[in-house]
């Protein structure tokens, strides 16, 4: 189970380091850019922020079990024969 303060940490890190990845007008540029390609527009950048900030403990869980269901493990290296 999240616990709020294990999501307010979560969330504190994930806009952190949205924070830092804008901090020349050539990352800002490149953002913003991206938004625009993608068809979310530069507003995409303040919503997002915001978006995090009212995501719940419910709904963080919710995604979490929808996509982390089962543990697998790869194997890489040649075949032994």
């Amino acid at each position: 189970q999240l616990s709020s303060e294990e999501l307010q940490v979560s969330k504190n890190k994930l806009l952190g380091q949205y924070a830092l990845g804008k901090q020349t007008n050539s990352q800002i540029a490149q953002i913003l850019g991206w938004y625009e390609i993608l068809g979310l527009g530069m507003e995409f950048d303040a919503k997002f922020q915001e978006n995090l900030t009212m995501v719940t403990t419910a709904e963080a869980q919710e995604v979490a079990s929808k996509y982390f269901i089962e543990p697998y493990i790869s194997i890489v290296g040649p075949e032994e024969n």
